[in-house]
């Protein structure tokens, strides 16, 4: 059967928004709301607006919402007990730039964006090699809409019986399970 690309849009689109009014429940071995008061208070205390995050099954890896809440949602895939604090700590990071540093025409990230995030988060290349390792057959990078799509498979994840994600947070510094990510994989190689 063939869809229209204006027709499938509009059914994730759909799909998406009613996710979003359905947050799910925290699985990770993080303090989400006291992490989030945490960066506002520190790297963030110039945004003087309400901020909410939740997760959420459908949608992009992460994405903000910049209305009065503010409300960041975080893709179910990462809300795993195995996802390190830094992973979480850099998607906050990430999607609190964008309140500081909107988007440049069609451009989410624009070079004044990435300096900004290159300084206040040093361990952006551990977390995308983190999330390359450990999610990367689930998701893939959508250049025209600047973002990471999480697959339909995600559930997959969860299905590990138990199973340890691939490697801790800490075998990154060791190098045991991949070599160090300096590139951001939203943005072109040269």
């Amino acid at each position: 059967m063939h869809y229209w690309p204006e027709l499938i849009d509009l059914k994730t689109a759909a799909r998406v928004q009613r996710a979003r009014k359905q947050p799910a429940l925290c699985f990770v071995d993080v303090d989400l709301p006291e992490l989030l008061k945490e960066l506002l208070a520190g790297q963030f205390a110039d945004i003087d607006q309400s901020v909410r995050v939740s997760f959420v099954s459908e949608g992009p890896l992460a994405c903000i919402d910049p209305g009065q809440p503010a409300h960041i949602y975080i893709h179910q895939v990462l809300n795993h007990p195995d996802t390190p604090r830094e992973v979480i700590r850099y998607v906050l990071q990430h999607e609190l730039l964008h309140l500081r540093i909107p988007s440049d025409g069609d451009d989410a990230h624009p070079p004044a964006f990435r300096d900004a995030e290159k300084r206040l988060c040093p361990d952006m290349g551990k977390a995308w090699g983190w999330m390359l390792v450990n999610l990367g057959q689930f998701t893939r990078k959508d250049s025209s809409r600047q973002q990471i799509t999480v697959g339909r498979n995600w559930r997959d994840i969860w299905r590990r019986e138990g199973r340890p994600l691939a490697f801790e947070w800490g075998d990154l510094d060791s190098g045991r399970h991949c070599r160090s990510v300096d590139a951001d994989p939203r943005v072109p190689a040269a």
